[in-house]
């Protein structure tokens, strides 16, 4: 008798515990955006400059969901930002104008999200074409 009030006062003390439990909610998608955004380490060949080192900033639009900044793109300085759009592991520079050039282009993240393998043109104000390809290495 003693035995089956035990188990009963056991049974009867853990259900609470069951009967409290929630399914667990689903965690938001994270932002796709996000594995773009890092400060990088460039390493551009220009048709016109040759090999260039430098660091560019990529940050989210919070306006655009699916925009990112770009800080010192084509070494424009802090103060400029293009934009570009994420979508999957790609990521696209629509034709714009920026520091009175006209740029446009396209890029792939690797699958661990390192490093971007990026393809631009850049034409200035006096018509000069540079094309250009680039390695962005993730800094942080």
């Amino acid at each position: 008798m003693k035995k089956l009030l035990l188990v009963s006062l056991f049974v009867l003390s853990v259900i609470p515990f069951f009967d409290s439990c929630k399914p667990d909610e689903p965690e938001p998608d994270p932002d796709p955006r996000d594995k773009f955004v890092a400060r990088w380490q460039c390493r551009e060949t220009s048709s016109v400059f040759g090999l260039s080192n430098y660091q560019v900033q990529i940050g989210l639009n919070t306006a655009n969901e699916t925009q990112v900044f770009l800080t010192n793109f084509y070494q424009f300085g802090q103060t400029d930002q293009a934009y570009a759009i994420a979508s999957g592991n790609q990521i696209t520079i629509p034709n714009q104008s920026f520091c009175d050039h006209t740029i446009s282009g396209n890029g792939t993240i690797d699958s661990k999200y390192v490093t971007i393998t990026w393809d631009y043109i850049v034409v200035n104000t006096g018509a000069e074409s540079d094309t250009c390809s680039a390695i962005y290495e993730k800094i942080q």
